[in-house]
């Protein structure tokens, strides 16, 4: 472990090296191709296991883990459920800083997405803070939980799925009050109206209407929020697609729980204060590869792929069960960033969670494709043990307030 004698040499030598910078009118950027642990640089990932390891066999005694050289902004939000219970109303979601003041605070995702980001949303703000005149963009966009986390003026969010794309342009036109399933009677009745809407769009090919688009949209919230963790389960349709789909949607099943206030006793959620949210972010449908050449250096461009290692599935599509080794997805997310002229933050699994140990391949192809990777030893709620993620950055300003954080 680095001295204070040692994070002070390095303090120093940066911040003479970013007054340099600063005196020439340019920016300094971060040292591309290492791996960066408690303050000291490498490119071999077993010059820190030891150490790595040792935080890990702790945690269980002192609770402590090493933080990361960025300083978390905001404050994780999620939907008041209790509270909007007991007002009878969304006014506890309205009223959240958020919608008030959202340059200094986050807003809740409306959907529940596996995988989703809204946990270490003020990580994500923290660092994307470091460029705060760049659109944030993210193309694996899920639940949008980075743009709202970010809860920028813009942004651009696009999906492989059109189910979330068309929740996300539909909540940017506003949704007004959205009626949550019941019972499980009223959340299959609701799976089964999205089933209809669904089949002529992907299976006949035939383009929704507006008044389509919406009700697809409300059904999608009414049924996510009560169907068990939001997603759903598929299964092929009764004959070949004209577009890309997930397929059928199966039975879901309602959720309740008698510790909780689960979103059915609120009864509807108003979503309209998101469309002034997302009003000028750009929303497209497609896969990561094409809707990333949208992209240009005025975007800080978020990959969230699916993690290795975590047998998640995000829908029925082949496309979308990809990524769970290192595979084609996996090599083409590190190549996407790497081709982009702007900043880049790429999270992933960094050790396997089952194993303990590290992904050497993959580790050694985002090296090859020049990121600076930052271990990040954190304890997801739903885990029993911590496990080692990695933030791996590209084309981020070497910034003064990012060592601070050694001084303390």
């Amino acid at each position: 472990m680095a001295s204070d004698n040692q994070r002070r040499d390095d303090y120093l030598v940066s911040e003479r090296g970013l007054k340099a910078h600063d005196r020439a009118g340019s920016i300094g950027w971060e040292l591309m191709k290492s791996i960066v642990f408690d303050g000291r640089s490498s490119d071999d990932i077993y010059d820190f296991d030891d150490e790595i390891q040792g935080w890990l066999n702790r945690w269980h005694e002192d609770k402590k883990l090493p933080p990361l050289p960025w300083l978390p902004q905001g404050k994780r939000r999620g939907t008041p459920w209790t509270e909007m219970k007991r007002v009878g109303s969304s006014k506890p979601l309205h009223d959240l800083p958020g919608f008030q003041k959202p340059s200094s605070e986050m807003i809740p995702s409306v959907i529940n997405w596996i995988g989703g980001k809204t946990s270490i949303q003020p990580t994500i703000r923290g660092i994307f803070d470091e460029v705060p005149n760049h659109r944030p963009a993210e193309v694996f966009g899920g639940s949008g939980s980075t743009i709202f986390g970010l809860n920028r003026d813009d942004g651009f969010y696009a999906d492989i799925n059109p189910d979330n794309t068309n929740l996300m342009s539909q909540m940017k036109i506003g949704m007004g009050d959205v009626p949550i399933a019941q019972n499980q009677e009223q959340l299959e009745d609701f799976a089964e109206q999205m089933n209809a809407l669904r089949r002529r769009r992907d299976v006949e090919g035939k383009e929704l209407d507006d008044d389509e688009k919406m009700a697809l949209a409300r059904l999608f919230v009414g049924t996510n929020l009560q169907h068990r963790n939001g997603m759903f389960d598929y299964e092929p349709w009764d004959a070949p697609a004209k577009q890309y789909t997930e397929g059928r949607i199966k039975r879901p099943n309602f959720r309740a729980s008698k510790v909780r206030v689960m979103p059915h006793e609120v009864g509807s959620i108003n979503l309209d204060p998101y469309a002034k949210r997302l009003k000028n972010v750009e929303i497209h449908t497609g896969d990561f590869r094409d809707t990333s050449k949208l992209l240009d250096r005025n975007d800080a461009f978020y990959l969230d792929p699916q993690y290795i290692g975590r047998d998640i599935q995000y829908g029925g599509s082949d496309e979308q069960k990809q990524g769970v080794g290192f595979d084609q997805l996996q090599r083409d997310t590190l190549k996407v960033g790497a081709e982009h002229e702007g900043p880049v933050l790429l999270s992933n699994y960094m050790y396997d969670p089952k194993t303990g140990k590290p992904f050497d391949n993959y580790i050694e192809s985002a090296l090859d494709h020049g990121y600076q990777i930052h271990p990040w030893l954190r304890k997801p709620k739903g885990n029993k043990n911590p496990v080692v993620e990695m933030l791996a950055t590209r084309n981020f300003p070497e910034k003064l307030n990012s060592l601070k954080r050694f001084m303390r």
